[in-house]
Protein backbone atom coordinates (compact mmCIF):
# COMPACT_ATOMS: atom_id res chain seq x y z
CA UNK A 1 0.00 0.00 0.00
CA UNK A 2 1.51 3.50 -0.81
CA UNK A 3 0.33 5.87 1.76
CA UNK A 4 1.10 9.80 1.21
CA UNK A 5 1.86 11.71 4.62
CA UNK A 6 1.96 15.47 4.33
CA UNK A 7 4.25 16.79 7.02
CA UNK A 8 3.34 20.76 8.07
CA UNK A 9 5.61 22.82 9.74
CA UNK A 10 6.45 26.66 9.93
CA UNK A 11 10.11 26.09 8.64
CA UNK A 12 12.15 23.39 7.66
CA UNK A 13 15.48 23.98 9.03
CA UNK A 14 18.56 21.57 10.09
CA UNK A 15 17.14 21.46 13.99
CA UNK A 16 14.83 20.34 15.86
CA UNK A 17 11.43 18.88 14.26
CA UNK A 18 13.02 18.99 11.11
CA UNK A 19 16.01 16.39 11.92
CA UNK A 20 13.88 14.15 14.01
CA UNK A 21 11.50 13.74 10.95
CA UNK A 22 14.48 13.16 8.63
CA UNK A 23 15.73 10.14 10.82
CA UNK A 24 12.29 8.43 11.80
CA UNK A 25 10.39 8.87 7.95
CA UNK A 26 13.42 7.54 6.31
CA UNK A 27 14.47 4.87 8.92
CA UNK A 28 14.02 1.09 7.57
CA UNK A 29 11.45 0.46 9.93
CA UNK A 30 8.99 2.93 9.01
CA UNK A 31 6.78 2.25 6.08
CA UNK A 32 8.98 1.62 3.45
CA UNK A 33 5.77 2.24 0.89
CA UNK A 34 5.19 6.07 2.64
CA UNK A 35 5.97 8.86 0.84
CA UNK A 36 7.20 11.69 3.01
CA UNK A 37 6.51 15.59 1.71
CA UNK A 38 6.76 18.41 3.81
CA UNK A 39 5.23 21.48 3.44
CA UNK A 40 7.07 24.27 5.02
CA UNK A 41 4.89 27.83 5.36
CA UNK A 42 7.88 29.76 5.60
CA UNK A 43 10.94 29.91 3.07
CA UNK A 44 13.10 26.76 4.67
CA UNK A 45 16.94 26.45 4.83
CA UNK A 46 17.99 25.50 1.69
CA UNK A 47 20.57 22.86 3.54
CA UNK A 48 17.66 21.31 4.94
CA UNK A 49 16.12 20.83 1.94
CA UNK A 50 19.01 19.35 0.35
CA UNK A 51 19.40 17.14 3.26
CA UNK A 52 14.93 15.51 2.98
CA UNK A 53 15.55 15.30 -0.58
CA UNK A 54 18.75 13.39 0.08
CA UNK A 55 16.73 10.92 1.78
CA UNK A 56 13.67 11.22 -0.93
CA UNK A 57 11.53 13.54 0.94
CA UNK A 58 9.95 16.52 -1.40
CA UNK A 59 9.63 19.92 0.27
CA UNK A 60 7.17 22.02 -0.91
CA UNK A 61 8.51 25.60 0.15
CA UNK A 62 5.77 28.80 1.20
CA UNK A 63 3.55 27.30 -0.03
CA UNK A 64 0.27 29.79 -1.52
CA UNK A 65 -3.19 28.80 -0.82
CA UNK A 66 -3.74 26.56 -3.62
CA UNK A 67 -0.83 24.64 -3.73
CA UNK A 68 -1.23 23.75 -0.15
CA UNK A 69 -4.82 22.71 -0.74
CA UNK A 70 -3.36 20.61 -3.52
CA UNK A 71 -1.07 18.76 -1.34
CA UNK A 72 -3.87 18.32 1.70
CA UNK A 73 -6.51 17.09 -0.71
CA UNK A 74 -3.49 14.28 -2.47
CA UNK A 75 -2.49 13.27 1.05
CA UNK A 76 -3.51 10.32 3.19
CA UNK A 77 -2.32 11.39 6.40
CA UNK A 78 -1.51 15.48 7.64
CA UNK A 79 1.13 15.68 10.19
CA UNK A 80 1.55 18.58 12.07
CA UNK A 81 4.77 19.54 13.49
CA UNK A 82 3.99 21.47 16.44
CA UNK A 83 5.45 24.65 18.07
CA UNK A 84 3.51 27.78 18.77
CA UNK A 85 4.10 29.72 15.36
CA UNK A 86 1.07 32.34 14.35
CA UNK A 87 1.71 30.48 10.68
CA UNK A 88 0.71 27.32 11.67
CA UNK A 89 -2.41 28.37 14.18
CA UNK A 90 -3.19 30.07 10.92
CA UNK A 91 -3.13 26.60 9.34
CA UNK A 92 -5.13 25.09 11.99
CA UNK A 93 -7.75 27.74 12.38
CA UNK A 94 -8.41 28.01 8.61
CA UNK A 95 -7.43 25.13 6.82
CA UNK A 96 -11.37 23.66 5.76
CA UNK A 97 -10.29 20.53 4.12
CA UNK A 98 -10.74 17.30 5.26
CA UNK A 99 -7.74 15.45 6.44
CA UNK A 100 -6.58 12.47 8.65
CA UNK A 101 -4.08 14.36 11.17
CA UNK A 102 -1.47 13.56 13.95
CA UNK A 103 -0.68 16.74 15.98
CA UNK A 104 3.11 16.15 16.98
CA UNK A 105 4.12 18.47 19.46
CA UNK A 106 7.60 19.61 19.90
CA UNK A 107 7.76 21.62 22.96
CA UNK A 108 7.49 20.49 26.58
CA UNK A 109 3.72 22.36 26.45
CA UNK A 110 4.15 24.35 30.25
CA UNK A 111 5.56 27.38 29.55
CA UNK A 112 4.72 30.08 27.26
CA UNK A 113 4.83 31.03 25.03
CA UNK A 114 4.71 27.29 24.15
CA UNK A 115 1.63 26.14 25.95
CA UNK A 116 -0.06 22.92 25.07
CA UNK A 117 -4.14 23.82 25.43
CA UNK A 118 -6.88 21.58 25.36
CA UNK A 119 -8.11 23.08 21.97
CA UNK A 120 -4.42 22.24 20.46
CA UNK A 121 -5.10 18.53 21.78
CA UNK A 122 -8.49 18.32 20.29
CA UNK A 123 -8.31 19.64 17.20
CA UNK A 124 -6.09 16.47 15.63
CA UNK A 125 -7.04 13.24 14.96
CA UNK A 126 -4.45 12.15 17.42
CA UNK A 127 -2.29 14.07 19.91
CA UNK A 128 1.55 13.23 19.76
CA UNK A 129 3.76 14.23 23.03
CA UNK A 130 7.44 14.01 22.03
CA UNK A 131 8.83 13.23 25.38
CA UNK A 132 7.20 11.40 28.42
CA UNK A 133 7.18 15.29 30.26
CA UNK A 134 4.22 16.69 27.78
CA UNK A 135 2.51 13.31 28.36
CA UNK A 136 2.80 13.68 32.15
CA UNK A 137 1.64 17.29 32.04
CA UNK A 138 -1.38 18.55 34.73
CA UNK A 139 -3.55 18.61 31.79
CA UNK A 140 -3.86 14.74 30.70
CA UNK A 141 -3.54 13.49 34.41
CA UNK A 142 -6.37 15.65 35.30
CA UNK A 143 -8.98 14.82 31.94
CA UNK A 144 -9.48 11.44 31.06
CA UNK A 145 -10.89 12.71 27.47
CA UNK A 146 -7.48 14.42 27.05
CA UNK A 147 -5.09 11.76 27.94
CA UNK A 148 -6.79 9.38 25.90
CA UNK A 149 -6.38 11.33 22.71
CA UNK A 150 -2.93 11.60 23.63
CA UNK A 151 0.27 8.88 22.67
CA UNK A 152 3.84 9.20 23.56
CA UNK A 153 6.18 8.61 20.47
CA UNK A 154 9.90 10.04 21.33
CA UNK A 155 11.64 12.43 18.92
CA UNK A 156 14.59 10.93 17.92
CA UNK A 157 18.02 12.29 16.68
CA UNK A 158 19.97 11.28 13.71
CA UNK A 159 22.38 9.21 15.55
CA UNK A 160 24.66 8.43 12.69
CA UNK A 161 26.09 12.32 13.15
CA UNK A 162 27.90 10.82 16.11
CA UNK A 163 27.98 6.96 15.59
CA UNK A 164 31.85 7.23 15.55
CA UNK A 165 32.90 10.05 17.52
CA UNK A 166 36.06 9.13 19.77
CA UNK A 167 37.17 11.99 22.32
CA UNK A 168 40.34 13.80 20.99
CA UNK A 169 43.22 14.12 23.18
CA UNK A 170 43.53 18.29 24.38
CA UNK A 171 44.66 20.48 26.71
CA UNK A 172 42.82 21.85 29.45
CA UNK A 173 38.86 20.92 30.03
CA UNK A 174 36.32 21.66 27.82
CA UNK A 175 32.68 22.50 28.70
CA UNK A 176 30.65 22.28 25.83
CA UNK A 177 27.12 24.02 25.19
CA UNK A 178 25.68 23.39 21.16
CA UNK A 179 22.22 24.17 20.57
CA UNK A 180 20.47 27.37 20.00
CA UNK A 181 22.55 30.58 21.31
CA UNK A 182 19.73 32.43 22.11
CA UNK A 183 18.92 33.44 26.16
CA UNK A 184 15.32 32.36 25.51
CA UNK A 185 16.82 28.90 25.32
CA UNK A 186 19.84 29.19 27.24
CA UNK A 187 20.22 30.57 30.64
CA UNK A 188 20.94 34.31 31.16
CA UNK A 189 23.71 33.73 33.18
CA UNK A 190 25.23 31.57 31.38
CA UNK A 191 28.42 33.72 31.07
CA UNK A 192 28.71 34.68 34.78
CA UNK A 193 28.21 30.86 35.80
CA UNK A 194 31.04 29.69 33.95
CA UNK A 195 33.29 32.58 34.95
CA UNK A 196 32.75 31.29 38.56
CA UNK A 197 34.08 27.94 37.97
CA UNK A 198 37.38 27.25 39.46
CA UNK A 199 38.91 25.13 37.21
CA UNK A 200 42.41 25.69 35.53
CA UNK A 201 42.21 26.12 31.67
CA UNK A 202 38.69 26.23 31.53
CA UNK A 203 37.68 26.00 27.63
CA UNK A 204 33.93 26.91 27.28
CA UNK A 205 32.97 25.61 23.93
CA UNK A 206 29.56 27.59 22.50
CA UNK A 207 28.14 26.37 19.01
CA UNK A 208 25.11 26.33 17.25
CA UNK A 209 22.93 29.44 15.58
CA UNK A 210 21.13 31.82 17.24
CA UNK A 211 21.80 36.03 18.37
CA UNK A 212 23.25 35.51 21.61
CA UNK A 213 27.18 35.03 20.21
CA UNK A 214 27.56 39.14 20.44
CA UNK A 215 26.29 39.38 24.33
CA UNK A 216 27.71 36.39 25.25
CA UNK A 217 31.79 38.09 24.14
CA UNK A 218 30.61 41.36 25.93
CA UNK A 219 29.99 39.63 28.69
CA UNK A 220 33.04 37.32 28.86
CA UNK A 221 35.13 40.44 28.08
CA UNK A 222 33.55 42.42 31.02
CA UNK A 223 33.65 39.93 33.66
CA UNK A 224 37.47 39.16 32.44
CA UNK A 225 36.99 35.60 31.26
CA UNK A 226 37.25 35.91 27.61
CA UNK A 227 39.99 33.90 27.00
CA UNK A 228 37.83 30.74 28.26
CA UNK A 229 35.34 31.17 25.76
CA UNK A 230 35.31 29.43 21.77
CA UNK A 231 32.51 31.10 20.11
CA UNK A 232 32.74 28.94 17.13
CA UNK A 233 28.78 29.54 15.31
CA UNK A 234 26.64 26.88 13.73
CA UNK A 235 28.67 23.50 13.79
CA UNK A 236 27.61 21.08 10.59
CA UNK A 237 29.61 18.63 12.33
CA UNK A 238 28.49 18.25 15.47
CA UNK A 239 31.02 15.21 15.89
CA UNK A 240 34.23 16.98 16.11
CA UNK A 241 33.01 19.58 18.65
CA UNK A 242 31.77 16.54 20.76
CA UNK A 243 34.92 14.96 20.38
CA UNK A 244 36.70 17.81 22.08
CA UNK A 245 33.95 17.76 25.07
CA UNK A 246 34.97 16.72 28.68
CA UNK A 247 31.67 17.84 29.90
CA UNK A 248 28.38 18.69 28.38
CA UNK A 249 27.20 21.96 30.36
CA UNK A 250 23.42 22.85 29.17
CA UNK A 251 22.36 25.12 31.35
CA UNK A 252 18.74 26.08 29.65
CA UNK A 253 16.96 29.04 31.15
CA UNK A 254 13.60 28.70 33.18
CA UNK A 255 10.64 28.41 30.80
CA UNK A 256 12.25 26.90 28.27
CA UNK A 257 9.95 25.07 26.05
CA UNK A 258 13.13 21.65 26.18
CA UNK A 259 11.74 18.74 25.20
CA UNK A 260 13.62 15.72 23.82
CA UNK A 261 16.44 18.20 22.91
CA UNK A 262 18.33 16.29 20.40
CA UNK A 263 21.32 17.59 21.20
CA UNK A 264 21.51 15.89 24.39
CA UNK A 265 20.89 12.64 22.57
CA UNK A 266 23.83 12.94 20.60
CA UNK A 267 26.44 13.91 23.18
CA UNK A 268 24.65 11.04 25.76
CA UNK A 269 25.19 8.28 22.95
CA UNK A 270 28.47 10.00 22.03
CA UNK A 271 29.39 9.20 26.03
CA UNK A 272 29.92 12.71 27.43
CA UNK A 273 28.94 13.48 30.56
CA UNK A 274 25.85 15.76 31.01
CA UNK A 275 24.88 18.74 33.56
CA UNK A 276 21.76 20.16 33.25
CA UNK A 277 19.09 21.94 35.34
CA UNK A 278 15.68 20.89 36.77
CA UNK A 279 14.30 21.99 33.56
CA UNK A 280 11.85 20.99 30.59
CA UNK A 281 11.55 17.78 28.89
CA UNK A 282 15.15 17.76 29.38
CA UNK A 283 15.08 16.51 33.32
CA UNK A 284 13.57 13.10 32.08
CA UNK A 285 15.92 12.75 29.46
CA UNK A 286 19.24 12.68 32.76
CA UNK A 287 19.32 10.33 35.73
CA UNK A 288 20.69 11.94 38.42
CA UNK A 289 23.94 10.54 39.66
CA UNK A 290 23.91 7.60 37.20
CA UNK A 291 23.81 9.30 33.50
CA UNK A 292 24.80 13.02 34.12
CA UNK A 293 23.97 15.67 36.77
CA UNK A 294 20.65 17.25 37.41
CA UNK A 295 21.22 20.64 39.42
CA UNK A 296 18.71 23.42 40.92
CA UNK A 297 20.86 26.79 40.98
CA UNK A 298 23.61 28.07 39.48
CA UNK A 299 25.73 27.24 42.40
CA UNK A 300 25.20 23.31 42.01
CA UNK A 301 25.91 24.22 38.38
CA UNK A 302 29.26 25.91 38.92
CA UNK A 303 29.65 22.88 41.91
CA UNK A 304 28.93 20.33 39.35
CA UNK A 305 31.54 21.04 36.63
CA UNK A 306 34.17 21.17 39.26
CA UNK A 307 33.35 17.93 40.53
CA UNK A 308 33.61 16.30 37.55
CA UNK A 309 36.45 17.76 36.45
CA UNK A 310 38.49 16.64 40.02
CA UNK A 311 36.59 13.33 39.58
CA UNK A 312 37.98 11.97 36.38
CA UNK A 313 37.19 8.49 36.58
CA UNK A 314 32.89 9.63 37.93
CA UNK A 315 33.29 11.50 34.46
CA UNK A 316 33.90 7.98 32.57
CA UNK A 317 31.49 6.37 35.06
CA UNK A 318 28.64 8.75 33.95
CA UNK A 319 29.60 8.65 30.35
CA UNK A 320 29.64 5.09 29.83
CA UNK A 321 25.89 5.25 31.45
CA UNK A 322 24.64 7.79 29.76
CA UNK A 323 25.91 6.27 26.29
CA UNK A 324 24.04 3.02 27.09
CA UNK A 325 20.88 4.52 28.35
CA UNK A 326 21.00 6.60 25.10
CA UNK A 327 20.90 3.81 22.72
CA UNK A 328 18.34 2.05 24.76
CA UNK A 329 15.93 5.27 25.31
CA UNK A 330 16.57 7.00 22.00
CA UNK A 331 16.59 4.15 19.70
CA UNK A 332 15.37 5.74 16.48
CA UNK A 333 13.55 2.00 15.54
CA UNK A 334 11.00 2.21 18.48
CA UNK A 335 9.46 5.61 17.71
CA UNK A 336 9.89 4.20 13.59
CA UNK A 337 7.90 1.17 14.72
CA UNK A 338 5.49 3.27 16.75
CA UNK A 339 4.92 5.92 14.17
CA UNK A 340 4.07 3.07 11.47
CA UNK A 341 1.30 1.68 14.11
CA UNK A 342 -0.31 5.18 14.84
CA UNK A 343 -0.64 5.87 11.13
CA UNK A 344 -1.94 2.42 10.06
CA UNK A 345 -4.48 3.02 12.92
CA UNK A 346 -5.55 6.10 11.35
CA UNK A 347 -5.72 5.29 7.69
CA UNK A 348 -8.58 3.08 8.84
CA UNK A 349 -10.38 5.83 9.73
CA UNK A 350 -12.29 8.20 7.75
CA UNK A 351 -11.44 12.14 6.60
CA UNK A 352 -12.96 14.82 8.20
CA UNK A 353 -12.74 18.68 8.73
CA UNK A 354 -11.17 19.50 11.87
CA UNK A 355 -12.13 23.11 13.18
CA UNK A 356 -11.27 25.52 15.65
CA UNK A 357 -13.82 25.91 18.56
CA UNK A 358 -13.76 29.42 17.96
CA UNK A 359 -13.84 31.43 14.73
CA UNK A 360 -10.33 33.62 13.35
CA UNK A 361 -9.02 35.93 15.74
CA UNK A 362 -6.63 39.03 15.32
CA UNK A 363 -3.20 38.59 15.84
CA UNK A 364 -2.84 39.66 19.22
CA UNK A 365 -5.89 37.54 20.62
CA UNK A 366 -4.42 34.30 18.62
CA UNK A 367 -1.36 34.94 20.22
CA UNK A 368 -3.21 35.37 24.07
CA UNK A 369 -5.43 31.73 23.26
CA UNK A 370 -1.92 29.83 22.40
CA UNK A 371 -0.89 30.51 25.91
CA UNK A 372 -3.50 29.16 27.12
CA UNK A 373 -4.18 31.31 30.02
CA UNK A 374 -0.62 32.10 31.21
CA UNK A 375 1.03 35.45 31.50
CA UNK A 376 -2.58 36.77 31.99
CA UNK A 377 -1.23 40.40 31.41
CA UNK A 378 -1.76 39.97 28.10
CA UNK A 379 -5.59 39.47 27.89
CA UNK A 380 -5.93 42.03 31.23
CA UNK A 381 -3.84 45.32 28.55
CA UNK A 382 -6.07 43.91 25.18
CA UNK A 383 -9.52 44.10 27.35
CA UNK A 384 -8.64 46.86 29.88
CA UNK A 385 -10.98 49.55 30.44
CA UNK A 386 -9.49 51.40 33.25
CA UNK A 387 -6.21 53.51 33.06
CA UNK A 388 -4.97 51.83 36.41
CA UNK A 389 -5.98 48.31 34.91
CA UNK A 390 -4.33 49.07 31.62
CA UNK A 391 -1.09 50.67 33.10
CA UNK A 392 -1.07 47.50 35.37
CA UNK A 393 -1.15 45.23 32.65
CA UNK A 394 1.60 46.78 30.57
CA UNK A 395 3.89 47.70 33.26
CA UNK A 396 4.16 43.36 33.56
CA UNK A 397 4.53 42.83 29.41
CA UNK A 398 7.19 45.60 29.74
CA UNK A 399 9.49 43.08 31.82
CA UNK A 400 8.93 40.12 29.87
CA UNK A 401 11.30 37.21 29.95
CA UNK A 402 13.18 36.52 26.72
CA UNK A 403 11.09 33.39 26.25
CA UNK A 404 7.89 35.60 25.82
CA UNK A 405 9.61 38.45 23.56
CA UNK A 406 11.59 36.15 20.71
CA UNK A 407 11.68 37.37 17.46
CA UNK A 408 11.44 33.82 16.07
CA UNK A 409 9.78 31.40 18.20
CA UNK A 410 5.91 32.66 19.03
CA UNK A 411 6.86 35.46 21.16
CA UNK A 412 5.59 38.67 21.14
CA UNK A 413 7.93 39.40 18.31
CA UNK A 414 6.96 37.14 16.41
CA UNK A 415 3.58 37.44 16.08
CA UNK A 416 4.23 41.22 15.77
CA UNK A 417 6.18 40.35 12.48
CA UNK A 418 3.49 38.04 10.88
CA UNK A 419 0.93 40.75 11.91
CA UNK A 420 2.46 44.16 11.13
CA UNK A 421 -1.25 46.31 11.54
CA UNK A 422 -2.23 44.82 15.09
CA UNK A 423 -2.29 47.37 16.89
CA UNK A 424 -2.13 45.00 20.54
CA UNK A 425 1.08 43.34 19.15
CA UNK A 426 2.54 46.95 18.17
CA UNK A 427 1.51 48.28 21.76
CA UNK A 428 3.02 44.97 23.51
CA UNK A 429 6.56 45.40 21.47
CA UNK A 430 7.15 49.32 21.46
CA UNK A 431 7.22 48.37 25.62
CA UNK A 432 9.09 45.62 24.57
CA UNK A 433 11.89 48.08 23.01
CA UNK A 434 11.36 50.38 25.61
CA UNK A 435 12.41 48.38 28.36
CA UNK A 436 15.31 46.91 26.47
CA UNK A 437 16.93 50.10 25.73
CA UNK A 438 15.60 50.40 22.36
CA UNK A 439 13.95 54.07 22.24
CA UNK A 440 14.09 54.93 18.75
CA UNK A 441 12.11 51.77 17.51
CA UNK A 442 9.88 52.07 20.96
CA UNK A 443 8.95 55.17 19.76
CA UNK A 444 8.27 54.79 16.09
CA UNK A 445 5.61 51.75 17.07
CA UNK A 446 3.74 54.06 19.36
CA UNK A 447 4.35 57.12 16.92
CA UNK A 448 2.42 54.68 14.01
CA UNK A 449 -0.02 53.44 16.92
CA UNK A 450 -4.02 53.76 16.99
CA UNK A 451 -5.31 51.59 19.79
CA UNK A 452 -9.01 51.67 19.82
CA UNK A 453 -11.75 52.64 22.06
CA UNK A 454 -11.23 54.51 25.42
CA UNK A 455 -7.97 53.25 26.00
CA UNK A 456 -6.26 55.27 22.94
CA UNK A 457 -4.10 57.67 25.06
CA UNK A 458 -1.97 55.16 25.88
CA UNK A 459 -0.24 55.19 22.75
CA UNK A 460 0.36 58.63 23.17
CA UNK A 461 1.42 57.99 27.12
CA UNK A 462 4.04 55.68 25.90
CA UNK A 463 5.39 57.80 23.13
CA UNK A 464 6.51 60.45 25.54
CA UNK A 465 8.42 58.19 27.03
CA UNK A 466 10.24 56.90 24.30
CA UNK A 467 10.81 60.56 23.03
CA UNK A 468 12.49 61.62 25.93
CA UNK A 469 14.55 58.07 26.19
CA UNK A 470 15.93 59.17 22.47
CA UNK A 471 16.52 62.57 23.40
CA UNK A 472 13.52 64.44 21.70
CA UNK A 473 11.62 66.19 24.01
CA UNK A 474 9.35 68.73 21.95
CA UNK A 475 7.85 65.08 20.44
CA UNK A 476 7.66 63.60 24.53
CA UNK A 477 5.54 67.39 25.21
CA UNK A 478 3.54 67.02 22.45
CA UNK A 479 2.67 63.15 22.89
CA UNK A 480 1.97 64.14 26.71
CA UNK A 481 -0.52 67.11 25.96
CA UNK A 482 -2.23 64.42 23.71
CA UNK A 483 -2.85 62.12 26.67
CA UNK A 484 -4.41 65.18 28.02
CA UNK A 485 -6.48 66.06 26.12
CA UNK A 486 -8.02 62.14 25.22
CA UNK A 487 -7.84 61.48 29.16
CA UNK A 488 -8.62 64.51 31.31
CA UNK A 489 -8.41 63.00 34.54
CA UNK A 490 -5.77 61.13 34.06
CA UNK A 491 -3.73 62.11 37.08
CA UNK A 492 -0.14 61.01 36.18
CA UNK A 493 0.02 62.14 33.01
CA UNK A 494 -0.30 66.28 34.05
CA UNK A 495 2.05 65.29 37.11
CA UNK A 496 5.01 64.25 34.62
CA UNK A 497 4.62 66.82 32.18
CA UNK A 498 4.91 68.93 35.19
CA UNK A 499 7.87 67.07 36.46
CA UNK A 500 9.30 66.81 32.95
CA UNK A 501 9.14 69.95 31.88
CA UNK A 502 8.61 72.55 35.14
CA UNK A 503 5.41 73.76 33.84
CA UNK A 504 2.26 73.82 35.40
CA UNK A 505 0.03 71.37 33.86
Amino acid sequence: MSVRVLHVMQRHTLGGASRSLLSLASHPSSMVEARHVIASLVDPDPQAVDAARARGIDVVAAPDERTLTAEIDAADLVQIHYWNTPELLEFMRDTGRPMRTVVWCHVAGDAAPHVVTPDLVRWGDVFVACCQYTASLPLFRENLDLAARCVTIIGTADLDRVRSVRQEPHMGFNVGYIGTVDFAKMEPRYVAMHAAINVPVLRCLVYGGGDAFRAIAAEAARLGVADRFELGGYAHDIGRVIARLDVFGYPLAAGSFAATELVLQEVMYAGVPPVIFRRGGAQCMVEHERTGLVVDTDAEYVAAIERLHAHPAERERLGRAAAADARRQFDPERSAIALRHLYAGLLARPKRIHRWPEPRHTGAALFVDALGGLHPEFAASLGAETPDTALAADEVIRRASATLTTPAGGGVLHYRRRYPSDPYLRLWAGLIFLETGRAALAAAEFHALRLPGPAGWRASWYLAQAALAAGSPTLARQALDAVIHAAPGFQAARDRLSTVFGERA
